[in-house]
C-alpha cells in the first residue's frame, strides 16, 4: 500500500468512527443536538407563532378578567426628582376587566409607597373607565383628596379604541403578548423581524421542553420560549431594547434613545380554562440602564385571579356606571368651563335641575 493509499483509508477511518460515534448519542432524541446543527424535525418560526397566535384567538372578546399585581422599584432617574437612590419603592393593583366585544369596562385600583404617591390598601386610587355602547365615563376617585372628595367623572360620546391585551396595562399585558414599546402583539412583531431562527435545542423551562426563538426586529432583539405542552404560550421571554430617559423621550425629541432596557417575564404557571391554556401568573423583571449612570429596576408579580368566559353581562350589569359616587363633579366633554354634578344616576347643576337623565 503506497504513502497516498495509506493516508486515504485512514481518512476513511477517522470518518467513519466520527459518525458512528455521534450516531450512537441516542439519535430519537431531537432535544441533544450539537451547537450550531438545524433541527429539521422542528418546526420553523412561522409555524411556531402560528400555534401561538391560534392559541390567542381562541380567547372570545366576551370575558371578565381579574389580576393582582405587586411591583418593587428602585433606581435614580434624574426626569423623576422625587426617586430617591436606595429607597425601595412599592406598588399595588387590583384590575377587573370586563368586555363583551363591543362594550367596555375597566377598574384599576392602586396603593403603595411611591415618589410623590403613599397610600394603604384601605384607601387606594381607584380609576374607572367605561364604554356602554353610547357613552364613555372616565372616573378618578381618591378619598383622601382634599377637594373632589366624591371624585370627578368625564363623559363624552367619543368610541374609545376597542381593548386588546394591551389594555390590562403594563406589566400584565405581557400574558397577552404585548410587552413595553411595542405596539402589536409579539407573534405580530415577530414575523416583522430582521432575523429570526428556531434554537438547535429545546430547553427545560418549569419542567416543559420548549422551543426557544431568537429574533431581531428594528427596535428590539428578543429570545423567547414557547411552550408546546401549555398551548404554544410564551413560558418565558428576555426582550432588549434601547430606551429613551424620562427627561430624553423619543416620542417628543425624535433623538436617539440615550439607555438600554431589559425585560424578562419568567416562572410562567398556566391554567386551562374552557379547554384553553391561559398563563394565570408570572414575575416580570424591567431594568433600565443610561449613559449619564441614571438606572431604573422594577420586579413585578402578577397573577390572574379569576377568569371568564362568555358571562351574563346584562344579568352581572357589567356596563352600567353604577360605580359613580353621589357628589361626584362631572365634566361633559365639549362643554368648557361649566362642572355638573352627578345624583343618583342623573347630571344636575347647581342648582339640583337635571341636565342629563343616564337611566333613561
Amino acid at each position: 500500500m503506497n504513502r497516498f493509499s495509506k493516508q486515504a483509508y485512514i481518512v476513511m477511518l477517522v470518518c467513519f468512527s466520527t459518525i458512528t460515534i455521534f450516531g450512537k448519542a441516542n439519535p430519537t432524541d431531537s432535544t441533544d443536538l450539537t451547537p450550531g446543527s438545524q433541527n429539521k424535525r422542528f418546526p420553523t418560526a412561522s409555524k411556531l407563532l402560528d400555534k401561538y397566535a391560534e392559541t390567542q384567538d381562541k380567547l372570545v372578546p366576551s370575558f371578565i378578567s381579574k389580576l393582582e399585581v405587586s411591583a418593587k422599584y428602585e433606581g435614580v432617574n434624574r426626569g423623576r426628582p422625587n426617586m430617591k437612590r436606595g429607597e425601595v419603592y412599592t406598588r399595588n393593583r387590583r384590575i377587573e376587566l370586563r368586555s363583551d366585544g363591543e362594550r367596555n369596562y375597566s377598574c384599576h385600583q392602586m396603593w403603595g409607597k411611591w415618589p410623590g404617591f403613599n397610600s394603604g390598601e384601605k384607601y387606594p386610587t381607584t380609576s374607572y373607565s367605561l364604554w356602554d355602547g353610547e357613552t364613555s365615563y372616565q372616573y378618578g376617585y381618591y378619598p383622601l383628596a382634599r377637594v373632589s372628595k366624591n371624585g370627578t367623572a368625564t363623559l363624552s360620546c367619543m368610541r374609545p379604541p376597542k381593548p386588546n391585551g394591551k389594555w390590562q396595562g403594563m406589566p400584565a399585558s405581557t400574558l397577552r403578548g404585548y410587552f413595553p414599546g411595542v405596539n402589536e402583539r409579539i407573534d405580530s412583531e415577530l414575523r416583522q423581524a430582521r432575523t429570526i431562527s428556531v434554537g438547535p435545542r429545546r430547553e427545560d423551562i418549569n419542567g416543559s421542553k420548549c422551543y426557544v426563538i431568537n429574533a431581531k426586529t428594528k427596535k428590539c432583539e428578543y429570545k423567547i420560549w414557547i411552550d408546546p405542552e401549555h398551548g404554544y404560550n410564551i413560558s418565558k421571554a428576555i426582550v432588549k431594547r434601547g430606551w429613551a430617559s424620562w427627561s430624553r423621550q423619543e416620542l417628543y425629541t425624535k433623538r436617539p434613545p440615550d439607555g438600554s432596557s431589559e425585560t424578562e417575564v419568567s416562572n410562567v404557571r398556566f391554567k386551562k380554562i374552557n379547554d384553553i391554556w391561559l398563563p394565570v401568573e408570572a414575575d416580570y423583571r424591567r431594568e433600565h440602564k443610561y449613559v449619564n449612570g441614571d438606572y431604573e429596576k422594577s420586579f413585578v408579580k402578577i397573577k390572574k385571579t379569576e377568569f371568564v368566559l362568555n358571562p351574563d353581562h346584562d344579568t352581572l350589569g357589567s356596563f352600567e356606571p353604577n360605580f359613580i359616587r353621589n357628589g361626584a363633579r362631572v365634566r361633559i366633554s365639549g362643554i368648557r368651563d361649566v362642572s355638573y354634578t352627578w345624583q343618583n344616576g342623573k347630571i344636575v347643576d347647581e342648582n339640583g335641575r337635571v341636565i342629563m337623565d343616564l337611566k333613561t
